[in-house]
């Protein structure tokens, strides 16, 4: 049973949270972690103890050797699961009591979804917000093999944020905007638009050179609004009309310096 220390260790040197893991499968004798940013991460450690470790209940073993991170199915017909890049798995014919729990609350929740809800037709009423706000869409590329989002709507106050105009964010993706930045942005953006989760980004962005600071909720599935914050920015303009400055107001701060 490998320690805690040295599961701290393997999740920090391969970059893995629980919620950058699409499935996870036993392969040639090895545990295969298959990530968002499309990268797979062999090794010998079980299966069990890593999702033990990521103290995660998301995780259902569907048939053996197989763990699909519940988070991202997009589809179950009968006892095939269809994972967020298409991947699609099949389970055992007899379900665990774990896997018919799942299928019952997936397929309520299904039910629940009103698809034809319109979601851009009154967003130009934030048009002039002086806080940024986007709505994205969760998508596959061409292959149908990796996740990606396209912004739907962004406001004008998102022009100085992302540092474009607006008529090279909308409808064009976020990987072709911001080459740099990864899968951690689509792998959060991806749980909140999938089930309907909210969530707060805090994260740093290599092609802006500017942290960002984004609280997520669902519009609808596979649509996740966005309020945005240049987060650098936000806490200089508190500190600047805090007058007079008051430091025992900041107290909080110092455990963080």
């Amino acid at each position: 049973m490998a320690s805690p220390e040295k599961m701290e260790r393997f999740f920090k040197k391969n970059h893995i949270l629980e919620e950058n893991i699409k499935y996870i499968i036993r392969q040639d004798s090895k545990t295969c972690l298959y990530l968002f940013n499309g990268k797979v991460v062999k090794t010998y450690i079980p299966a069990k103890t890593i999702i033990t470790s990521l103290g995660s209940s998301h995780f259902i073993n569907i048939n053996k050797g197989v763990y699909i991170n519940s988070r991202y199915v997009i589809d179950i017909k009968g006892n095939n699961y269809t994972m967020i890049d298409n991947k699609c798995f099949e389970g055992r014919s007899r379900l665990s009591s774990d896997q018919k729990t799942f299928n019952d609350e997936w397929q309520t929740n299904i039910n629940k979804a009103d698809l034809e809800n319109p979601v851009l037709s009154h967003l130009h009423i934030l048009d002039d917000c002086p806080i940024g706000f986007s709505v994205i869409e969760i998508v596959f590329n061409e292959q149908g093999n990796g996740v990606d989002f396209f912004f739907r709507y962004c406001n004008k106050e998102m022009e100085s944020i992302e540092n474009l105009p607006l008529e090279q964010l909308v409808d064009h993706s976020f990987l072709e905007l911001f080459p740099e930045d990864g899968l951690t942005w689509v792998a959060g953006y991806a749980d909140v638009a999938i089930n309907n989760t909210q969530k707060v980004v805090h994260s740093y962005s290599n092609t802006l050179k500017k942290y960002l600071s984004v609280y997520c909720f669902q519009l609808k599935p596979r649509f996740c609004g966005c309020i945005v914050f240049d987060s650098e920015e936000t806490v200089k303009d508190i500190i600047s009309q805090t007058s007079p400055f008051a430091p025992s107001h900041f107290e909080f701060l110092k455990q963080y310096i």
